[in-house]
């Protein structure tokens, strides 16, 4: 969408009537409105695209592929003029997301266009991709700045070992030096529940040391054991953790203005749009959390009830709101855990967490840049830092189910843990399997710690 330059020259800034400065209205509906302004988008500067500038000529960017010649008109005729602002107010929202929601859409297509041009005329699958080193180099090179428009095209272009974002070394995302305010702490795990863990698992190894699968869940506990050493803080983006160096990771997805704040992307300016560490605290105050999964177990067991008695309760990804059986998984929801693709409930009592490991990329670009899938539907939620997915990824953080991750990191938490839907041979009302690759170490983890029931082929569906 551009503005005339000629025809901002002859608008009387003063008169709200007349058309004002930074005013966008198109031709059609100026000639429906007989008369009258749009005003510029919320938080766009009034000037953002000159048509006698030299931006003008060059490709605009995603959020600005509209190419709509914008004219500036005045009502000879008041009556005319007051009903032509009535239907301008009404139009500004509906021009502006129409627009770009249009913006981005053309810029995917135009970055799939080049990738298509360099790729026989393919979009390369991620599998395809990672097994040819110099396709993979050149995708990179089209995609770079792009990453969110590429995630568009296709989700798995959001993982990390596809993406050229995270640094060659590993990053340290110690959080050590933060400065707390009077009165704050930060929750934390107790270090003698963690080792009394580990020790009924390395007991649990060294007695059925005949097992076939011992030295894989060896190598398990070895990787736990390594993801321990990160806290809450270290890992989650609050706006007292949010770093510099996340800022720059982000500004490698899209270096654009306006893509995650409003002008370019600060510190500071992304900060305002994170939880705060009293949030977080808030939320783990109760004495008792119950953790529902997705395994079968849940079917005709008559256990929600008992589950929606906790004052807090945390359910996974699409097994929330009508997908719930008030007798078989309760009703009550107060934390909702997803991957990247899942959408939040969209209640304002409902904390969300996104604890995707994977195409965590697609994370961001989805919930936190202007144009994403999610924008705007979640205010503030929970995810994992730019800097922290770099270094998680380092320490397999994929290989472990989000219900894990999210007892590991923030069920322990709580005083209480009661953990529902986490045994059986399946998932609950959902045939699809489960891929990650220490699920039967988690198994184990839960029974020799009785947090589930002692048995020994269960399934875990979260």
């Amino acid at each position: 969408m551009a503005l005339l330059a000629e025809d901002r020259s002859q608008v009387d800034l003063e008169d709200p009537v007349a058309c004002a400065k930074g005013t966008l209205i198109d031709e059609g509906t100026a000639a429906l409105l007989g008369g009258g302004c749009l005003k510029a988008p919320r938080g766009m500067p009034d000037d953002f695209i000159d048509s006698d500038s030299p931006e003008a000529d060059e490709p605009p960017p995603a959020r600005l592929t509209s190419r709509r010649t914008v004219t500036c008109v005045t009502s000879g005729c008041a009556a005319v003029m007051l009903v032509g602002l009535a239907l301008a107010a009404i139009a500004v929202y509906w021009s502006r997301g129409f627009a770009m929601a249009r913006g981005k859409s053309q810029g995917a297509l135009e970055l799939e266009q080049r990738i298509r041009a360099t790729s026989q005329g393919k979009l390369p699958k991620i599998r395809d991709i990672v097994s040819h080193p110099f396709l993979e180099e050149n995708l990179r090179k089209e995609i770079k700045g792009k990453w969110c428009e590429a995630v568009e095209l296709d989700p798995h272009y959001g993982v990390i070992d596809f993406s050229d974002i995270c640094p060659a070394r590993e990053m340290d995302i110690s959080t050590d030096d933060l400065v707390l305010q009077d009165g704050e702490a930060i929750p934390m795990v107790s270090p003698e529940l963690t080792e009394k863990q580990f020790s009924n698992v390395r007991n649990y190894l060294l007695y059925n040391s005949f097992r076939g699968d011992n030295l894989r869940n060896w190598a398990a506990l070895r990787a736990l054991q390594g993801l321990s050493k990160f806290r809450v803080q270290d890992i989650f983006a609050f706006r007292e953790t949010w770093s510099d160096a996340d800022t720059e990771l982000l500004r490698k997805l899209d270096p654009t203005a306006w893509a995650w704040t409003s002008g370019n992307l600060t510190t500071e300016g992304f900060r305002e749009r994170l939880p705060r560490l009293e949030d977080f605290h808030r939320l783990v105050l109760e004495d008792s959390i119950a953790i529902v999964g997705g395994g079968d177990s849940l079917s005709e067991a008559g256990l929600g009830p008992e589950i929606d008695s906790h004052r807090t309760v945390a359910r996974f990804n699409e097994i929330v709101g009508r997908k719930l059986v008030p007798q078989e998984t309760g009703e009550k929801t107060t934390i909702h855990i997803v991957n990247s693709k899942v959408a939040p409930v969209g209640d304002p009592n409902v904390a969300e967490f996104d604890l995707e490991t994977d195409t965590v990329w697609r994370t961001y670009c989805g919930r936190m840049h202007t144009f994403g899938e999610f924008a705007d539907v979640t205010e503030k939620p929970f995810l994992i830092r730019p800097s922290a997915h770099c270094t998680l990824s380092r320490h397999g953080a994929k290989k472990w189910t989000r219900g894990f991750l999210f007892y590991w990191f923030i069920g322990r938490l709580f005083k209480g843990v009661d953990m529902y839907g986490f045994s059986g041979t399946g998932h609950y009302h959902n045939p699809d399997p489960i891929y990650e690759h220490n699920l039967g170490f988690e198994h184990l983890f839960y029974r020799v710690n009785g947090l589930v029931l002692d048995e020994e082929d269960e399934e875990d569906g979260a």
